[in-house]
């Protein structure tokens, strides 16, 4: 079409066709969203009452099989005549296992760092050159700590190994008595873990979460 050829009056006629094409188009998109908006709330509203139920059954059952299991280990102390304790415990039988228990973080108190800071001072002093800077480099990394601002215990007990080959230095002695007596390990929650046999006596994981369903 050239527009050119036009008359005023069709020129009007072509542009007001064309603002209430813009203002379909325009009024259909608000009401595809709209409706989008109602959709997700439909979902929301007819989901979360499932996993609301979901997540209280399995609370109950977890509560159940805890409260089994602690029965089963009071009579096994009983038994045996030994408490033991434990952070897990695993039954079995030819069918499968079981394995409950708490998971624990590692945690340290505020003085944590002021042990850090006297180890990594003392290990410095044997940076002599380049070459003994690289030693203790890769001995500071041991104080490294994770995401958390913690030190991995693990780390502590090399640095331990270490500080005996030195003969004890008061001062890295010192350091690390404030950081073992600063860890104040903390329990997480409480889990269950389930393996039935496959072939082969193959242990197969029973997923007991919606993310390993």
């Amino acid at each position: 079409m050239d527009i050119s050829k036009l008359t005023p009056e069709e020129r009007a006629q072509l542009a007001a066709e064309l603002a209430d094409e813009a203002r379909k188009a325009k009024e259909k998109k608000r009401q595809d969203r709209e409706a989008y908006k109602k959709l997700t709330q439909e979902f929301v509203t007819e989901t979360m009452p499932e996993l609301i139920e979901i997540s209280e059954d399995i609370a109950k059952l977890k509560k159940k099989i805890f409260k089994r299991a602690a029965d089963l280990i009071a009579l096994k102390e009983q038994i045996y005549g030994v408490k033991v304790d434990q952070q897990s415990h695993t039954f079995s039988d030819e069918n499968g296992s079981i394995t409950l228990g708490h998971r624990i973080v590692d945690n340290y108190d505020d003085t944590m760092p002021v042990g850090t800071a006297m180890v990594r001072d003392f290990l410095k002093t044997f940076a002599k050159d380049e070459h003994s800077s690289i030693l203790v480099n890769s001995i500071l990394k041991l104080l490294r700590p994770d995401k958390d601002g913690n030190l991995k215990p693990s780390r502590t007990i090399e640095l331990q190994n270490i500080c005996e080959s030195l003969n004890n230095p008061e001062k890295f002695s010192e350091g690390l008595r404030i950081i073992r007596e600063s860890y104040k390990a903390v329990k997480s929650c409480d889990y269950i873990e389930a393996y039935k046999k496959g072939e082969g006596d193959k242990q197969i994981s029973i997923p007991l979460s919606i993310s390993t369903v």
